[in-house]
């Protein structure tokens, strides 16, 4: 029992540090992309841009996009924290 316990344990961790590797990646834009974003409540609803040739840097990594935080930490009360960029309008930087 404790051996299977030690592996189960052993098996979270490396599944846990793979996932790291794919966060925070540096990504570059091939194209101009546009998206909704939430400020303030309805009210504050305006479309957000990336130009081409803009760097983002990705927080987590879904299966055909990126998502990319555009509000502050410590500023995330009434403001969208993230936004999604497909995979398609990126080429990651190596």
């Amino acid at each position: 029992m404790r051996l299977f316990l030690l592996s189960l344990l052993f098996l979270s961790c490396i599944a846990c540090t793979k996932n790291d590797d794919l966060s925070l990646s540096e990504y570059i834009l091939t194209e101009k992309y546009c998206d909704r974003v939430v400020i303030g409540g309805v009210v504050g609803i305006m479309d957000m841009c990336f130009q081409k040739d803009e760097i983002v840097i990705a927080e987590a990594l879904i299966i055909d996009s990126i998502s990319v935080r555009i509000a502050k930490k410590n500023n995330t009360i009434n403001a969208q924290e993230l936004i999604n960029i497909p995979l398609s309008h990126l080429k990651i930087i190596e």
